[in-house]
């Protein structure tokens, strides 16, 4: 073994790439945040539903589907999340206790202005319209089939990971 082999380690990445990463730890030279760049990972996508059994299903569906995500059950999660952690997409229930999903829009407006946005609404769908108009991708009126988010999420342009 040459003085450069050992100084180097061989190791499994994220993104299962076999790479060479000094034994300092230094991570691999690969771009990974959040789960982007990772073969199978399509986007990370926050989930900001109150109702719990509507924020599962989605989050089993698009997890089985390739994506990373999040949840929050609350506008006030929501924004420490995606304020830590943005996210290449956020579905959010228009009206969640703490923000409602206009004041959201607005607040995702102004502080991450490329995040892709669908808005979904049982209970207020008369704001399906407004969300639109403030930037949501697409708007969806409670009850959707899961399919419907699917093809949404996968026709919403994500900015690039890299």
């Amino acid at each position: 073994m040459t003085d450069f082999d050992a100084a180097f380690i061989f190791t499994r990445s994220l993104c299962g790439c076999v790479t060479a990463a000094v034994k300092s730890g230094s991570p691999c030279p690969c771009v990974h945040v959040a789960g982007r760049g990772i073969p199978g990972v399509l986007g990370l996508i926050l989930i900001m539903e109150d109702d719990e059994s509507i924020r599962l299903a989605l989050r089993k569906y698009l997890s089985r589907t390739g994506h990373e995500v999040l949840e929050a059950s609350n506008g006030a999660e929501g924004a420490a999340i995606y304020n830590e952690t943005p996210p290449d997409l956020i579905i959010t229930d228009i009206l969640v206790p703490d923000q409602d999903g206009v004041e959201a829009l607005l607040d995702l407006r102004q502080n991450l202005t490329d995040v892709k946005i669908i808005v979904i609404s049982g209970n207020a769908q008369e704001l399906l319209p407004i969300a639109r108009d403030l930037g949501a991708h697409k708007t969806f009126a409670k009850p959707f089939q899961q399919a419907e988010i699917l093809e949404a999420v996968t026709r919403t342009p994500r900015r690039r990971a890299f």
